[in-house]
């Protein structure tokens, strides 16, 4: 599983727009709202506006949030910035105002974006949402979120526990099977952090939002690419570019 895959899933659980090749930008001019969190409430007011929107789009399917370069990773960089840095490239890819940019430039879909009322950002906002309603409706009835959220914690405090002893280890003594090791470690953490921050994510989701995309399901299910709806427990994996040689310099958040 890809980090790309797991990242939709997890940002959105919806891929897959295509066929909008205009690439000239439009003009925002919507007043700004406040832009949707997956902990608020949806509304069939909204829901009604999202499926209009999505039909006027040329392949109508639900479009897809882009994943976007970023510098490879150093793994000698100590367990507490790989954590900083994992968790700010999965927030970075979840967030509407980055996304909005980038459909902003598709007037296949910012045009029809206005035309119901939102602006592009407002749109990326409102998918993410509603995907993370989507994606824990599918999951609650076949996992326990909260032990799943509980393991991630332990996992990372383990990982992040090898590592620091790894650091012990002067530099010279870094053999080849060594950083080989060390990668395999890395690319653990990174999958437990995004699979923690999924978790958070879904964790603030109203019970009410699953009842509202239950009701909607019909109408939502035909729209999302198969990889939306298959489980993202089954084999987690982030595939994590690692560069010994690029150290990326980051701070430490603790939560």
């Amino acid at each position: 599983m890809s980090w790309r895959w797991i990242a939709a899933v997890v940002a959105c659980g919806l891929v897959g727009i295509g066929g909008c090749s205009e690439t000239k930008s439009t003009t925002t001019t919507v007043d700004a709202k406040t832009l949707k969190s997956a902990a608020e409430p949806l509304t069939d007011a909204e829901m009604q506006q999202f499926l209009r929107l999505i039909a006027r789009l040329p392949d109508g399917q639900v479009p897809e949030f882009t994943p976007f370069d970023q510098p490879q990773l150093d793994t000698l960089l100590p367990a507490k910035m790989l954590i900083t840095e994992f968790r700010s490239r999965y927030r970075e890819l979840c967030d509407p105002q980055r996304q909005g940019q980038v459909w902003d430039a598709n007037l296949d879909l910012a045009k029809p974006a206005l035309q119901e009322g939102w602006t592009s950002a407002q749109l990326a906002a409102f998918i993410r949402c509603l995907s993370c309603a989507v994606v824990k409706q599918r999951l609650t009835a076949k996992h326990d979120l909260k032990k799943i959220e509980q393991q991630c914690r332990q996992e990372i405090s383990q990982v992040v526990a090898t590592l620091d002893q790894d650091d012990q280890r002067p530099r010279s003594q870094m053999t080849e099977a060594f950083m080989q090791q060390r990668d395999q470690k890395v690319q653990r953490l990174a999958r437990m952090v995004a699979m923690l921050e999924f978790m958070l994510q879904l964790k603030s989701v109203p019970q009410a939002n699953l009842e509202l995309v239950q009701k909607y399901d019909s109408q939502i299910r035909p729209l999302l690419p198969q990889a939306s709806t298959q489980d993202p427990f089954v084999e987690p994996f982030v595939d994590v570019p690692v560069d010994r040689d690029a150290i990326v310099p980051v701070g430490y958040q603790a939560n």
